[in-house]
């Protein structure tokens, strides 16, 4: 077996129950070390890579992020690698599964060398891999004889209170970000336009600080929120790190978190053509483009990015001064 930091991953993967103390976590620097010297693994090959992470794996392990993505951290070669194994919606069923990663980039403007590594590839049978769906939220997977149980998140799609929902506002799902921020999607059919709300069930996953009235600032994840007053004090994602946007990390928002495995319930795709009309009968139900040659996704990002404090200040002025700043999001970022 390679012998990686990724290791540390075995210990205590699943979330206790609410009732009992959670404990933090604890990376030492010993074995990320130790990691970095490693050099039997050819970094430029997935199966190579599946195969690493996926022996490191423990017996079971809990999917958070509801696109059904497995994120991972590993240290090989001198590089940190981040990645993700993922076991998408109507296509683990099919017995394919994607790997995918990258070298992280820790300092992404600094005009150095680009990372010499960004690989990903679908597995199946005929690379050894076995997938079985006991029920549609786990998914049990066989490589060279060692079974892990990758079971995915459920997360109850309660609406919002009425007193929480504008005019026009429609309830579409709730989420929870590779950032481990929970959200909640929502969709305008008077304006056309989608918006992201905190969960609030997760506010915890950050500490959250102010940086003007009724605007607070996430300094682990580097989400902008702004605080709507006139329905209940629901805070929107209003911006996000742009550095984080380029270098594709955890924390470039929940565009690509959708609830995938509540699509029937959810029906994403009723709104994605009510916001984009040119998109009728152009997308599945997962709000996949059906008639690109390769997987495209629908980006559902209505939040703008930041690349300072003091710009982080003006956006939200601005917002505010447009008199609606809901909008303002929308148009800033990609929102249809």
């Amino acid at each position: 077996m390679i012998r990686l930091a990724l290791s540390l991953c075995a210990a205590a993967v699943l979330p206790v129950t609410p009732q009992e103390p959670l404990p933090p976590a604890l990376l030492p620097q010993e074995p990320v070390l130790k990691g970095l010297q490693a050099t039997n693994i050819n970094l430029k090959s997935p199966l190579d890579v599946f195969a690493a992470v996926f022996a490191l794996l423990p017996p079971e392990v809990l999917v958070m992020p509801t696109e059904n993505y497995y994120y991972w951290q590993l240290f090989a070669g001198g590089r940190e690698i981040r990645g993700n194994i993922r076991l998408p919606s109507g296509q683990r069923e099919k017995g394919t599964l994607c790997i995918g990663y990258a070298e992280f980039d820790e300092f992404p403007d600094d005009g150095g060398p680009a990372p010499e590594i960004s690989e990903s590839q679908y597995l199946k049978a005929a690379d050894g891999v076995t997938i079985s769906c006991p029920t549609p939220f786990s998914s049990d997977v066989i490589f060279r004889g060692k079974t892990v149980r990758f079971r995915f998140l459920q997360i109850d799609q309660r609406p919002l209170e009425k007193s929480q929902t504008a005019p026009g506002e429609v309830f579409v799902s709730r989420t929870c970000d590779e950032s481990g921020c929970r959200f909640i999607l929502m969709y305008d059919t008077r304006k056309k336009s989608f918006h992201w709300i905190l969960d609030e069930v997760s506010a915890a996953m950050d500490h959250w600080h102010p940086i003007l009235p009724g605007c607070t600032l996430g300094r682990r994840t580097g989400f902008l929120l702004w605080t709507d007053k006139s329905r209940g004090n629901r805070r929107i994602l209003a911006a996000v790190r742009g550095a984080s946007v380029r270098r594709n990390d955890w924390f470039d928002g929940p565009f690509d978190q959708l609830a995938d495995n509540y699509a029937d319930q959810t029906n994403i795709r009723k709104w994605m053509e009510d916001a984009m009309p040119g998109l009728r009968g152009r997308i599945d139900k997962w709000g996949y483009l059906t008639d690109s040659p390769t997987p495209e996704r629908i980006a559902l990002n209505p939040y703008g990015t930041w690349e300072s404090m003091d710009g982080a200040v003006d956006f939200l002025r601005k917002a505010e001064e447009s008199g609606d700043p809901l909008q303002f999001f929308a148009k800033t970022g990609k929102n249809p």
